[in-house]
């Protein structure tokens, strides 16, 4: 390592640099850092490859998880600022925006995970907005990487507060009118795009592996009973006689979460994050609003399902019975799971 230069005097370890030029080593270290004024703190400290980088403290002095060189360094003796932000980590997956047009993911790899395959496929059968596939591939190391391009927008998580009840019932309405284009890409199995087992995002409840193809209402039924072996027979028996029909099975996004509808303007600008998408029973997009992640999400979904509604009215009679069997799996004995039940059998006797 080459060492500053003796003019430049080192600052010592945590201690602030206030003195040093506008664009100097303070700025380096607010751009080697993945801390944003817009992040919860949760994101501060995040593992990256296989490592723990806490920049609460804004060492100049800790290599900056994304690029291997200290803000220090960057700034001393590369005088560089890098335009690729570190802008996103949940769970394994890092998300880099590489200027202002490009996104780049950066995961272990994972051949359940073909996200890449299903942006492909819907730009070549559909004209819902989608990132395009630039580039994807694995290393020897078993990471993947995929560079794509940016939706023109921002999150409607990002927007939401700055929106109002009519943008939102807009952009609702206008997403459910492009998830029709969905519906006509059908296969005769509960597989993924290539026929192969595809991502669980919460079908069969208490199951987080991978779904066997399943061609039939039996045996979507049989995968949802494992599931409820602590529920009495005679309740089970009723909910499935109860299960809506599963065919057509439908290529879904999987994951229609605040956070994954792209806004521009007060309208709705795209989809992204189709990690989860597959052919799923025909209800399964509507009915997967049933669950939701915070208080925004929830609103977002309920106004979601309303116009997804106007498409198909038979989706709601499907959400209520995944409600009560979904209820039922996790806790059978609690509140919810009654009021699911009654809400299901009401007027029976």
């Amino acid at each position: 390592m080459t060492t500053p230069v003796s003019t430049s005097p080192s600052p010592k370890r945590h201690d602030t640099v206030s003195s040093n030029a506008e664009g100097g080593i303070t700025d380096a270290i607010r751009d080697c850092s993945i801390q944003e004024k817009q992040r919860p703190p949760g994101l501060l400290k995040k593992e990256v490859q296989h490592q723990v980088y806490d920049w609460r403290e804004g060492d100049p002095y800790e290599p900056c998880a994304g690029r291997g060189f200290t803000p220090y360094e960057a700034y001393w003796q590369k005088r560089f600022k890098s335009c690729h932000k570190l802008f996103y980590v949940c769970q394994h997956v890092a998300f880099w925006s590489l200027g202002s047009k490009v996104i780049l993911k950066d995961r272990p790899y994972d051949e359940s995970n073909i996200e890449a395959d299903n942006m492909r496929f819907l730009k070549e059968n559909t004209t819902v907005p989608v990132p395009g596939v630039i580039h994807d591939w694995k290393e020897d190391d078993g990471s993947y990487h995929l560079i794509q391009d940016r939706i023109d927008g921002e999150s409607l998580e990002r927007v939401w507060d700055s929106l109002g009840p009519e943008d939102h019932d807009r952009i609702a309405s206008q997403a459910a009118e492009s998830l029709v284009q969905l519906r006509s890409l059908t296969s005769d199995k509960v597989q993924n795009i290539k026929g192969n087992r595809c991502r669980n995002n919460g079908l069969i409840p208490k199951n987080v592996g991978l779904l066997e193809p399943m061609s039939s209402d039996d045996e979507v039924w049989g995968a949802m009973d494992k599931s409820l072996s602590h529920v009495d027979q005679s309740l089970r028996d009723r909910l499935k006689e109860k299960m809506p029909p599963t065919a057509p099975f439908t290529f879904t996004h999987g994951d229609l979460s605040i956070v994954n509808i792209m806004v521009k303007d007060g309208n709705f600008a795209g989809l992204i994050d189709l990690e989860y998408s597959a052919y799923f029973p025909s209800w399964w997009e509507y009915t997967r609003n049933a669950i939701w992640f915070g208080y925004e999400d929830r609103d977002w979904k309920d106004m979601l399902c309303k116009h997804m509604r106007s498409h198909n009215s038979d989706n709601e009679a499907a959400f209520r019975w995944y409600r009560a069997c979904n209820s039922l799996a996790r806790n059978p004995d609690g509140e919810q799971a009654k009021a699911r039940l009654e809400e299901l059998f009401e007027g029976e006797d």
